[in-house]
């Protein structure tokens, strides 16, 4: 930094200084007012969802568990366009931000289920609402007992809930 003879700063110290700390404000002030949107899924949100269609997701649903070709490997479905012919899930691709949907039938040691992964929290986490219809709580296709069901292990985390008669939330962390 140069100081002229009367004392006062010279174009250095503007450039050095003092533009950074402007910037470093205008961007700060961007990221406040334009932060990207958060994609968190609201579980009430889904929940309430799921309550006020749950006619419509039970028959999508039961049709996917009749479409499922009982093979050894469950069927994964990524967009409309993938779901078997005569199976309308528009409605439920454009109202649920779907990752994909997993249909399992027949397997080993497990419970029929249709899953329905959402798109949601950035990270090691995933939420998703699934069909049982055995109305058995599931832990990944193993039935459980109760309403609820959660377990904690160190970096890994997994909670079940009900919804409403063979309809479940579940939300999955690993770290």
């Amino acid at each position: 930094m140069t100081i002229k003879k009367d004392g006062t700063y010279t174009f250095t110290l503007i450039i050095t200084i003092i533009m950074p700390v402007i910037a470093i404000i205008v961007l700060g002030i961007n990221f406040y007012i334009f932060k990207p949107k958060n994609n968190h899924v609201d579980t009430s949100e889904i929940k309430n969802y799921v309550i006020n269609n749950v006619d419509y997701l039970t028959e999508i649903t039961k049709q996917l568990l009749e479409a499922e070709d009982n093979d050894e490997y469950p069927s994964t479905y990524e967009n409309e366009s993938e779901i078997p012919e005569g199976i309308d899930a528009d409605k439920l691709f454009k109202d649920l931000w779907v990752h994909y949907i997993y249909v399992c039938t027949d397997a080993k040691d497990m419970e029929d289920i249709v899953e329905i992964k959402l798109r949601n929290k950035a990270g090691k986490y995933n939420c998703s609402i699934y069909y049982s219809p055995s109305g058995k709580l599931l832990d990944h296709g193993r039935p459980k007992e109760g309403n609820t069901f959660e377990v904690e292990e160190p970096r890994y985390k997994f909670r079940t809930e009900k919804i409403c008669d063979n309809w479940y939330y579940s939300e999955e962390y690993r770290w």
